[in-house]
């Protein structure tokens, strides 16, 4: 079986958090939305959005090097197969950061994919996620449509999650049995309460297309969540990367799409959402012997929604000559990702800078915000 093909039958994993209705008191809660789309493995974010004013991309790639990416702002473009993208961009509904990355460079996909959830600049120093701490430090509760929930979405004072199930639900008297019997128990008396009158819901694990059509059906719920946390595999492009066409173009291509769709079911709702995807590191800037690339340090981000003040293309570029290069392979990273998703929090959730700083990235403070979100 190809590898592609092997991906295709893949599945994505959806998580929903941020309920309003188990909030904590006299909180002024926001009623914008957040979806973050995880890329694990390590988008390649010079294929993704090449920087085709940089002449030295087509002398250190060729085999990966894709040829049909079309301009966006004289410098950067954009992969063909990312069209919807290209046009929320155009329509100001999409901006995109590049040679960005959390400051890790040791290249192992445990401790990055651990950094880009905590947003710690040390794996495994904190066990809370920064997605998590936000939604704490704006009142939010949370709900997870997951077991156990996901390190960056962790954090919460009042949290609940459940695992979903094709099972039936069990009926009103077992519920009533097994609510006495953990009466005398502190931490069991009441629990089942709030399980008791969940709806069954959509399993979290499936087809990427239907969970983000879920999510968006969730969002418009008055108490329904205001987050929602989607994971895609398959980004660690070691071989037979391809450039137009393969594996890291129909990756794209699937990613394009679901994002297509989420803002068709969102329908009004989209105008106070903001989209932002999180990826652990990049890939190298020389492609390898397998028409592949390896697991490198700056990528590029996505961001987009109503939320996005869009139509461009952020970076402090370093450039590709192999001098400029990170350890003569890499990209370098010049913004720190953790400027670019404060300023999403900070819009999204209306928190205030020293309240981002002391706790969401308990400590970090942002250099500066580059103006990506729009004022609300």
């Amino acid at each position: 079986m190809k590898r592609r093909n092997f991906l295709k039958g893949s599945l994505g994993t959806l998580y929903m958090m941020a309920s309003p209705n188990m909030a904590f008191p006299d909180v002024k809660l926001s009623d914008k939305r957040l979806l973050v789309v995880l890329l694990r493995g390590g988008l390649d974010g010079l294929a993704t959005i090449p920087p085709l004013g940089d002449k030295n991309l087509s002398k250190i790639r060729k085999d990966v090097l894709v040829q049909g990416a079309n301009d966006l702002d004289g410098f950067f473009g954009i992969h063909p197969n990312l069209k919807f993208l290209e046009s929320e961009y155009q329509s100001g509904n999409a901006a995109f950061v590049h040679a960005t990355s959390f400051p890790y460079t040791g290249r192992s996909h445990f401790d990055g994919q651990n950094i880009m959830e905590t947003g710690s600049e040390q794996a495994y120093a904190v066990t809370s996620g920064w997605v998590g701490r936000a939604m704490n430090a704006a009142g939010f509760s949370s709900l997870a449509v997951s077991l156990p929930i996901p390190i960056i979405l962790r954090g919460n004072e009042v949290n609940s999650n459940y695992f979903p199930t094709n099972f039936a639900k069990a009926s009103k008297t077992h519920y009533e049995d097994v609510e006495r019997m953990w009466q005398s128990d502190s931490q069991l008396n009441g629990i089942l309460s709030d399980v008791s009158s969940r709806e069954m819901l959509l399993p979290g694990r499936g087809d990427t297309i239907e969970l983000v059509s879920f999510a968006a059906k969730e969002m418009h719920k008055p108490n329904g969540p205001r987050v929602g946390l989607l994971e895609i595999d398959g980004f660690d492009t070691h071989a037979l990367q391809g450039n137009e066409q393969g594996d890291h173009a129909e990756l794209l291509e699937d990613l394009d799409n679901i994002l297509k769709n989420f803002k068709r079911d969102m329908g009004p709702l989209y105008d106070d959402t903001a989209i932002v995807t999180v990826t652990e590191f990049g890939r190298t800037a020389f492609e390898n012997g397998t028409q592949g690339t390896d697991h490198g340090w700056g990528s590029s981000m996505i961001l987009a929604g109503g939320l996005v003040n869009g139509k461009q293309v952020v970076s402090d570029w370093p450039g590709l000559s192999k001098r400029n290069l990170f350890e003569d392979r890499d990209l370098k990273m010049t913004i720190d990702a953790r400027d670019i998703y404060a300023e999403v929090v900070k819009t999204v959730f209306d928190l205030e800078d020293d309240v981002i700083s002391e706790h969401v990235f308990l400590g970090y403070k942002p250099e500066k915000y580059h103006g990506l979100l729009k004022k609300t």
